[in-house]
């Protein structure tokens, strides 16, 4: 979806849907789920640099550059560390927007 629409990639900003995709990235019990995962948050990084940078900072150098370096295999090149860190994150991206605006 994110592909063929801007807009609903800016509503999945919105919603907080990041958060989301970044535990979906982080969960081994379902590769398929961690593959799409990455495929969408990789377009939505592309698309907004702020959320990049956002993103970036909360995977860190090495996953980060793992991640876009390919996306669609990073599930296959993660190691325990990377998985905690995907799935402990509290990435909340309308919270930050909303606190840079005040």
């Amino acid at each position: 979806l994110c592909q063929t629409s801007i807009e609903i990639a800016e509503k999945f900003v919105q919603l907080g849907l990041t958060h989301n995709l970044l535990v979906a990235m982080g969960n081994a019990d379902y590769t398929e789920s961690q593959r799409q995962a990455s495929i969408t948050l990789e377009i939505i990084a592309r698309t907004f640099p702020l959320v990049n940078d956002i993103i970036q900072e909360a995977m860190g150098e090495e996953l980060y550059n793992l991640f876009m370096s390919d996306p669609d295999r990073l599930y296959l090149n993660m190691d325990s560390v990377q998985t905690d860190i995907l799935l402990s994150n509290q990435v909340d991206i309308p919270k930050m927007l909303a606190s840079q605006q005040s």
